[in-house]
């Protein structure tokens, strides 16, 4: 061993592989929880990252700071093999393959450690044993015994094909499409291959995910222990959850829409959708904000396809809770084999908090729960309701009390009771907790503090930000400034001021931005000029004038303006005239004239009253 290969800490290989039965046997003699392996695996890699840093190996040190994921109250933390992470170019550097040596062996001896800690308490808590035996597989993804364990596949068993045949459904001609099959899912697609092989990639990291929180909803809780011990039974306890789920992809949009047309869906404007009766998904390709939708519809059908197979589950109440739990499974997201649920950054909790914190929409959970299919799809509030479910099912799968794991696996047992079609409206109260106490901690959970922002992971996709009603201050700006495809940034009455404002200058993608009731002043509205396509601003309840007119006046794309409650007049409504795409403006509570709103009706066409 050479110098420098000691520097890292390399130790000499140990071939000896223990049988299954002495890991059993030594497994059995393992606290559950195993604190100082943590502890010594967490600083292994900070020492490791720290030999980089002085070696001048940047690259190796930032991949290894950040391989031990940061875990946060609001989310779920889980894990998945990557094999991407053990590979190595054969011309890297003699140090960086030190570094690389020494990361996989860190990494292969807390997987060691993980895995027989999961055999110690697989008879005891069989869904704890089966997270932690994703856990070893994303440290060392060629541990058989992990992968015998869990049933997974190898990308050997993935098998893309152009079938010589016409598609059975579609009616595709023959060898015009592509079809994925592997151990859990057939894909078909005339998109491309590698259409194809990016939705399995999706699927495979939301089926990891879904099937290690509900495990106690499809597997039988005596086949880990079984299958650790050798024998060859399968994890499932439903006789159809075996079989393979079907996904269907089209090209484009208007493809998809016509299909559906053909079959008489009336859901031919929708985004995606999972048949039940067909156990089915089917999706389009062309828009790239569909992932959400692939999200949502497969998690229908991974709970549908691996339970009892009742059908019309939630017709009749509880109908918010099914979809609830799949809007939730949307905020999915996975970063080298690290995966999070939840989060405050969460897409759907951005209109959850809209609704309820800005006073626009709020439906009690009892009266949430009581709904059925017919009755939400007839709603004039359809979206408010469902906004208010994602929030809902947010809070109970990632409550911060004191009770946060019994919360979140009650309510997996009332979503277990609907999909076996054994439910009541009243479940949530009787089986999760009171309506009270649900009602009283919701909005608390809903509320952003400068913490939660500093909490931001720099690599999350953000498209939509409410921050409305929180104590957020400047400091988050210079945080949130950094999320460059923001498109929505809502700080209602937060405690933000013109300063913090200045950090929002390279938001260029802001179409909708609200300052309404906060410190901001006049100068604030020079920030405009950074936001080309911006489309609505509120600075209602501000203390802006006519000197901050003439920005606004800039942004000709603007199709809606609220400047309730500012010190604007009829000069500075004048300039507005040249907003030629407005449709609202709201100027209540100004010192502006009913003459100089009407002139200004006159002259921009598009405007309503």
């Amino acid at each position: 061993m050479t110098p420098v290969a000691a520097s890292f800490g390399l130790l000499p290989p140990n071939p000896i592989r223990k049988p299954m039965q002495l890991l059993l046997i030594l497994a059995s003699l393992l606290a559950p929880a195993d604190e100082s392996a943590d502890q010594q695996y967490h600083r292994d890699l900070v020492d490791l990252a720290s030999k980089c840093t002085e070696l001048d190996l940047d690259d190796q040190a930032e991949i290894t700071r950040n391989w031990a994921a940061t875990q946060r109250a609001d989310q779920i933390d889980l894990y998945i093999p990557i094999s991407k992470s053990t590979t190595l170019s054969e011309n890297a550097p003699q140090l960086v393959k030190f570094w690389h040596e020494r990361f996989l062996e860190i990494r292969s001896q807390y997987a060691e450690r993980l895995f027989n800690n999961a055999v110690a308490i697989c008879s005891e808590d069989p869904g704890r044993a089966y997270k932690l035996l994703y856990q070893t597989l994303r440290e060392n993804p060629n541990h058989m015994q992990a992968l015998t364990a869990l049933e997974l596949d190898t990308q050997s068993n993935v098998k893309v094909t152009k079938p010589g045949v016409i598609h059975s459904r579609t009616t595709w001609p023959a060898r015009t499409y592509w079809r994925l099959e592997s151990r859990y899912f057939v894909i078909d697609t005339n998109k491309s291959r590698e259409a194809a092989e990016h939705i399995h990639a999706e699927l495979v990291a939301l089926e990891a995910a879904w099937k290690q929180v509900f495990y106690s909803y499809w597997a039988d809780p005596t086949a880990l222990a079984k299958r650790l011990e050798g024998e060859d039974v399968s994890l499932a306890k439903h006789r159809n959850a075996t079989r393979k789920h079907r996904i269907i992809v089209f090209d484009t949009r208007s493809q998809y829409a016509s299909f559906l047309d053909s079959k008489g869906s009336n859901a031919t404007a929708s985004l995606g959708l999972y048949d039940d009766k067909s156990q089915t998904s089917y999706f389009f390709i062309d828009d790239l904000n569909t992932r959400d939708t692939w999200l949502h519809e497969v998690t229908h059908q991974f709970f549908q396809e691996r339970g009892p197979g009742v059908l019309n589950i939630g017709r009749n109440q509880n109908t918010m809770l099914v979809e609830g739990i799949a809007m939730y499974m949307e905020s999915l997201r996975e970063v080298s084999g690290h995966i999070t649920l939840g989060g405050w950054e969460s897409n759907r909790l951005q209109f959850a908090r809209y609704y309820r914190l800005n006073g626009q929409f709020h439906m009690p959970a009892k009266d949430l729960m009581a709904l059925g299919m017919s009755e939400i799809q007839g709603h004039q509030s359809q979206g408010e309701i469902y906004y208010e479910a994602a929030g809902l099912v947010h809070s109970l799968m990632n409550s911060e009390s004191a009770k946060a794991s019994e919360l979140r696996s009650n309510l997996i047992e009332v979503i277990s009771g609907i999909y076996h079609g054994k439910d009541t409206a009243q479940d949530l109260a009787t089986t999760v907790a009171p309506w009270d106490w649900i009602e009283e901690n919701y909005v608390p959970f809903l509320v952003v503090s400068d913490q939660d922002v500093s909490n931001l992971d720099s690599g999350t996709p953000i498209r939509n930000l409410v921050l409305a009603q929180s104590p957020v201050t400047d400091d988050s700006l210079k945080i949130i400034g950094k999320y460059k495809d923001l498109n929505w940034l809502d700080l209602t009455y937060s405690n933000v001021t013109d300063d913090g404002v200045q950090h929002l200058s390279s938001l260029s993608n802001i179409r909708k931005l609200s300052f309404e009731g906060t410190k901001i002043s006049n100068s604030s509205a020079g920030i405009l000029s950074n936001f080309p396509d911006l489309i609505e601003l509120d600075f209602s309840n501000t203390p802006i004038s006519d000197d901050a007119v003439a920005q606004i006046t800039r942004k000709t794309k603007l199709e809606v303006l609220y400047l309730t409650g500012t010190k604007i007049t009829d000069e500075g409504l004048n300039k507005l005239a040249s907003l030629r795409n407005l449709e609202v403006l709201d100027v209540r509570k100004t010192n502006v004239s009913d003459a100089a709103v009407e002139q200004l009706m006159k002259m921009l066409p598009k405007l309503q009253r």
